[in-house]
């Protein structure tokens, strides 16, 4: 198929999608993975080559096993409901390929895409190489690409796909590497008064007062200035730095008080972090009360996946904080909207809680 004709068709599985006329799995199977898998080569109706509800010994069923021409099995599919991608689909998924050495997993709702390398070492989280998300309109003819690369029936059968899975895969760990990096460098280069960028700002310094300050007045200006989250450039400010009508009316969020006890934090963000790491400390059902009283169609504020938290994961993923009990938070949103969640923590767990700011602490 030409590349023209997919993303037409994902165009039309989006719209579809967006409808809201879709309201189980069985309808996002029929209305949208069936339409794509038939625009990437694949014959839904010959069994040697598409099998669908396949049994994987007494694990249970794989909603779709696509074959070679030997009637070997090179991908599984596992299909939920719009919004209900969860950690437990994912190990279920893996569960059955490593009954069957399946190399290529897909863990798709209709519109999120996941794709897996299963033969790869690691987590099953660590061997997604690509998440998709077919209603991202400015990305669907990149996503068509990928799809095409990896799917399409032809490159599969070749194991083609296989080998770009694994080199999409290489890609994605060395590019997540080089991003988590990026913040501790900057601090590195901060708190280093020897550093190359404390020469810099010496150099320009000079240049623009015809005066050169030292490098101790350069270090403390520098270790001043807050490191923002791998992700942003320097034209772009972190959201609770943005320029909005609410930011200018609205004094800073710095910590919060709950039943007497007082936490300070330097950020909204931060704030967050701390009072949900409070809560679930006290409660251990709060993560998933508090985690159903905040999921939208797009994006959840806790999940025990990263990857559930923002449908653009790799977008988003420097916004996310592990608390280190299995459960992650999502803090990209802006000091109203961080608020708002703080005000539904209160609601979910009972409990009374005041915001600080540095005018009431």
């Amino acid at each position: 198929m030409q590349i023209q004709q997919l993303t037409d068709v994902l165009k039309q599985v989006s719209d579809r999608m967006s409808s809201g006329d879709l309201r189980n799995e069985a309808q996002i199977k029929q209305a949208v993975i069936l339409p794509v898998l038939r625009a990437l080569g694949w014959d839904d109706a010959d069994p040697s080559q598409f099998r669908p509800e396949l049994r994987i010994d007494k694990q249970g069923y794989v909603d779709y096993a696509l074959f070679d021409q030997d009637s070997r099995p090179l991908v599984f599919l596992e299909a939920k409901y719009q919004g209900k991608l969860t950690p437990s689909g994912e190990e279920q998924l893996f569960r059955y390929a490593n009954a069957q050495g399946i190399p290529l997993l897909i863990l798709t709702d209709g519109n999120r895409w996941d794709l897996y390398q299963s033969m790869a070492a690691g987590r099953p989280s660590e061997r997604l190489f690509a998440s998709l998300n077919l209603q991202s309109e400015g990305r669907r003819d990149e996503i068509a690409e990928i799809m095409q690369k990896i799917l399409e029936r032809r490159r599969v059968v070749s194991m083609e796909s296989d080998t770009s899975a694994r080199q999409m895969l290489e890609e994605r760990r060395a590019r997540l590497r080089a991003r988590h990096s990026i913040a501790d460098v900057y601090r590195s280069l901060l708190n280093n008064p020897e550093s190359g960028l404390s020469q810099l700002v010496k150099q320009r310094a000079e240049e623009s007062a015809n005066v050169s300050p030292s490098l101790k007045d350069i270090s403390a200006f520098l270790k001043s200035q807050r490191v923002r989250p791998a992700g942003f450039s320097s034209t772009s400010p972190p959201p609770d730095q943005t320029d909005s009508p609410e930011r200018k009316t609205r004094p800073r969020i710095s910590g919060f008080e709950i039943e007497g006890h007082v936490v300070r934090a330097k950020s909204g963000k931060a704030t967050l972090v701390a009072l949900i790491q409070h809560l679930a400390s006290e409660d251990p059902t709060f993560l998933e009360r508090y985690g159903e009283a905040t999921i939208s169609r797009t994006r959840r504020v806790v999940a025990k996946n990263p990857r559930d938290l923002f449908a653009d994961y790799e977008k988003f993923s420097y916004a996310i904080t592990d608390l280190g009990n299995g459960w992650y938070v999502g803090c990209h949103m802006s000091s109203l909207d961080i608020r708002k969640r703080i005000a539904t923590a209160g609601k979910v767990s009972g409990k009374e809680i005041r915001v600080l700011t540095p005018q009431r602490q």
